[in-house]
């Protein structure tokens, strides 16, 4: 496995899956290590795209992939690139995005005022969105931890955009494994 960090760019090769890890940042604890780990257990040879700041004392450092240039004018033009990848909605390329909603760390929370998962709703609609008008594919992996805000809502808008576009069920997950799983699954399909 191959972590790639925010602001580097790398050609990740046509035959290797890349997943995105979308969710809560700011106040979800370190969630994204947990699913580095599950990937590197379930797809070895993969690359992921973690939008997190990781310092180089890092857990998961021997797995940053140390030949990345800064090639981006910010986060965001970095995050675009690698979640298009990872859906590879026109080429159908190996990957997948991972939504995983983790609940507001009670040790690690946000300090600055602004409202939990505040992008990360914005996002999911965004995605859901996507792959419904776009292809139909289902290149996203979604789980939500028990007790996130706003679960009964996301899910049932998953149910009705799928249920109403005929593209049959989309599977949400409760657990982090589950929903890594489903990813690979995804990813190799």
């Amino acid at each position: 496995m191959k972590i790639l960090r925010p602001w580097r760019k790398i050609e990740v090769p046509v035959n290797s899956p890349l997943y995105f890890l979308a969710g809560p940042g700011m106040g979800g604890g370190d969630w994204q290590r947990q699913a580095c780990e599950l990937i590197l257990k379930h797809d070895p040879q993969s690359y992921v795209a973690v939008p997190c700041r990781y310092a180089e004392e890092h857990p998961l450092r021997d797995y940053f992939y140390e030949d990345e240039t800064d090639a981006y004018l910010g986060q965001t033009h970095w995050e675009r690139h690698y979640l298009e990848r990872s859906a590879s909605l026109q080429d159908n390329l190996p990957g997948c995005i991972i939504f995983w909603l983790a609940c507001e760390s009670k040790s690690m929370s946000r300090k600055d005022g602004k409202p939990y998962a505040l992008q990360t709703y914005g996002e999911l609609g965004e995605w859901r969105g996507r792959l419904i008008n776009q292809t139909g594919k289902k290149k996203l992996a979604l789980g939500i931890e028990p007790g996130f805000p706003g679960t009964e809502s996301i899910v049932k808008n998953f149910e009705l955009a799928f249920k109403v576009n005929n593209l049959g069920d989309f599977p949400i997950y409760s657990t982090l494994e589950d929903t890594v799983r489903y990813a690979v699954y995804v990813a190799r399909s």
